[in-house]
């Protein structure tokens, strides 16, 4: 299982071959930001990346969408 106070990062498409970087310090700050914003990847410090479907099925799996 995932650290919920793992470092998450968002990545956010800004324009055509830009994409800003918005980082979280906790899943959960990171899962309400992904319904605020157009996310193209998630990536968790020591797990890797995972879609913005994957990490929200995650959070909810795991009971880190409260």
């Amino acid at each position: 299982m995932i650290n919920p106070k793992s470092q998450v990062r968002l990545f956010v498409p800004d324009e055509i071959l830009t994409t800003n970087v918005l980082l979280f310090d906790g899943i959960q700050k990171a899962y309400a930001a992904v319904h605020e914003h157009n996310i193209i990847k998630v990536e968790i410090d020591g797990h890797g990346t995972m879609t913005r479907d994957e990490f929200i099925a995650y959070c909810v799996e795991h009971e880190l969408d409260k």
